[in-house]
């Protein structure tokens, strides 16, 4: 995605806080600005003038100059970025290539005789004030001609030694394994590490700052007009017209999907905590800009046009069908989503994938309580009494006490018997062991403009144990679609609270997980180039959840043949960042990462559009798809 620049423009006297920039502004102009390459950089200022966005913005702060080595001619290219995006199209313009794209990629991405150009980018990274050397993943160069090259910059380029190499792919992994050309390197766990700043939302707003260093205390006073500055990582965002944060966010996190969703501008800032000025702004009106690279916040004359935020009226209604009853299987033609909810569905599509495609599996023991069990129960007339209170409350704290009446309610109403014989029988059928999870599948989720990711909530139940009974389980999922989180953001988006049901998807639990993890069917960091984005995390350890001094890993993994038809590897591997419960190495192996690739594959065959996907592999090396949703 090509990154943006904002212009603040005004005749007051304001106060501006902003992070990054490729190095120091020189006023006056550079020579090299009007140059398409040159085949030395002298300066810093030389190199200002030729660098530009990167291709993909996995990490803020970055300036980008590409290079471009011509074997034959013994040529080195520093190529300006203001004029050639790829290296494909300086060679064309500038050196005559005369073929097409993946011919150029075909022949230069390969160790061979064949290879006409050493192709990699120059990045520099201002949290670090440090120069990297880049390769794509799809790169086969081996560790001589890489060491070629970099002695090459090195003589060229005021840059020098200090250049280090990074290695962030399975492929440099393998070439730099022993280092025999002892060149400096660099692993992406330090460059994620030492972030500062993080892009969630971009965008532009205005509100009242409010500094709410502790969210989950204050959710009940924060006003839909409201900038809200915390810290950590919440679990419920309360509807805002903005959120920053100082821990770094997966992307499939709380705060990452809402504000996605409500398209509200949000970022990481690692030290807003002590940015005591801004303290001193707490409800104060202030326009927030967040950009790819950096945010500003400046302090408003009066409070005119600031709105509150707003969602248009739903763009679909909800549909439940409260007349099927019984347990429904995964091969059941009642395993809909007016049904059973959207992640029952989602896993009956799943299983029928995975009957074909056996190189995963989804959980054993996979049934469905359908919505007509949940109408049931809150059907009852103090139940319902107190769900029309709820309707006519306009107050945030009236509104809480009101909830958790309501769930109250719900947890001391017994459960039809009838329903509970039903549960109790199937799984001793199975023979699946005791503990099993019931997890939340409700028609106010993963429906077209509301997602409703990470908004209830998900229950294990044990066989003959009384603290985490059947009956528990149940009644606490469906308890779970009045909790305030869930009930405030059906309530932006105007949904029908009288039409909003559960169901329950349940299957067997799995405490001996070896890593778990999420995957998104976009490339979140490269628009015009498909890739999946895999986030996992050792053990059973949350992906989205994690706290904030964990990291997970996250890796970019593309079609090996996108790049180069001629290939002979099935997927190209790029590295973000390690776990840091791993001794910052890869968690997957190869195979285990070709295996996903595949699977989604797969499965991205039933659906038009992005995907989420939630996967796991168990101690014995297999693995399991337990859910799939569409992504937004």
């Amino acid at each position: 995605m090509t990154a943006k620049t904002w212009f603040m423009n005004t005749f007051r006297i304001v106060v501006i806080f902003y992070l990054y920039g490729c190095q120091q502004k020189t006023t006056a102009k550079n020579p090299y600005s009007s140059l398409k390459f040159s085949n030395t950089l002298a300066t810093p200022a030389d190199f200002q003038a030729f660098c530009g966005a990167p291709l993909e913005h996995t990490y803020s702060g970055v300036k980008s100059v590409k290079v471009m080595y011509d074997i034959a001619a013994k040529k080195l290219y520093f190529i300006n970025s203001n004029y050639y995006r790829l290296h494909f199209e300086f060679g064309v313009e500038e050196l005559g290539y005369p073929n097409d794209l993946f011919a150029f990629n075909s022949k230069n991405y390969e160790d061979g005789s064949n290879r006409q150009f050493y192709l990699a980018t120059i990045n520099y990274y201002n949290n670090l004030a440090t120069y990297t050397l880049e390769f794509s993943s799809y790169d086969k160069n081996s560790a001589s001609n890489i060491s070629s090259l970099y002695r090459e910059i090195a003589v060229n380029s005021f840059i020098k030694d200090s250049l280090k190499v990074l290695i962030n792919s399975d492929a440099l992994q393998e070439t730099f394994a022993t280092n025999a050309y002892n060149l400096p390197l660099i692993t992406p766990d330090v460059l994620y590490g030492a972030q500062s700043f993080q892009c969630i939302q971009k965008g532009t707003t205005k509100g009242y700052l409010r500094w709410l260093p502790n969210l989950e205390d204050s959710l009940t006073t924060v006003r839909p007009s409201d900038i809200v500055i915390t810290t950590g990582t919440p679990i419920e965002i309360p509807v805002c017209k903005a959120i920053l944060t100082n821990a770094f966010q997966t992307p499939l996190s709380h705060i990452q999907v809402l504000t996605h969703n409500r398209k509200i501008p949000s970022a990481v800032v690692k030290n807003i905590a002590n940015n005591f000025t801004l303290q001193q702004w707490n409800r104060l009106p202030v326009q927030l800009t967040v950009t790819n690279d950096t945010f500003y916040i400046e302090k408003l004359a009066n409070n005119k046009d600031i709105i509150e935020t707003s969602v248009p009226i739903s763009l679909q209604k909800l549909k439940a069908n409260t007349v099927v009853k019984g347990l429904i299987n995964m091969n059941s033609s009642n395993l809909k989503n007016n049904t059973v909810g959207g992640k029952a569905t989602g896993m009956g599509i799943l299983a029928k994938v995975a009957k074909k495609d056996t190189s995963f599996r989804v959980p054993e023991g996979a049934f469905a309580i359908p919505f007509y069990y949940y109408h049931q129960h809150v059907g009852e007339s103090s139940i319902q009494l107190l769900i029309k209170k709820l309707a006519t409350l306009s107050d945030n704290k009236e509104i809480e006490t009101c909830l958790k009446s309501i769930q109250k309610a719900i947890l001391e109403k017994p459960l039809d018997t009838n329903l509970l014989h039903l549960i109790e029988n199937k799984i001793t059928q199975q023979k699946q062991g005791d503990s099993y999870r019931f997890r939340s599948s409700s028609n106010a989720e993963d429906i077209e403009g509301f997602t409703g990711a990470g908004l209830y909530e998900s229950r294990t139940g044990i066989r003959n144990n009384a603290k985490k009974s059947f009956e528990k389980a149940v009644k606490k999922v469906w308890a779970g679609v009045f909790n305030y989180r869930a009930y405030q953001e059906r309530k932006l988006y105007h949904l029908d609270e009288k039409m909003v049901k559960m169901g329950i998807l349940v299957h067997r639990s799995f405490p001996d997980e070896k890593c778990n993890g999420v995957i998104i069917t976009k490339n979140l960091y490269r628009d015009d180039f498909p890739a999946i984005l895999i986030n996992v995390q050792k053990g059973d350890v949350g992906v989205v959840d994690a706290k904030d001094s964990v990291t997970c890993e996250q890796i970019i993994v593309s079609d090996a043949a996108l790049l180069n038809p001629s290939t002979d590897k099935e997927v190209e591997i790029k590295y973000i960042t390690y776990s840091s419960l791993n001794n910052q190495r890869p968690i997957l192996t190869t195979p285990q990462i070709i295996q996903l690739f595949k699977a989604v594959d797969k499965i991205q065959q039933s659906y038009n559009g992005y995907l989420d996907i939630e996967f796991k592999i168990d101690k014995t090396n297999k693995l399991y798809i337990k859910q799939v949703r569409p992504f937004y």
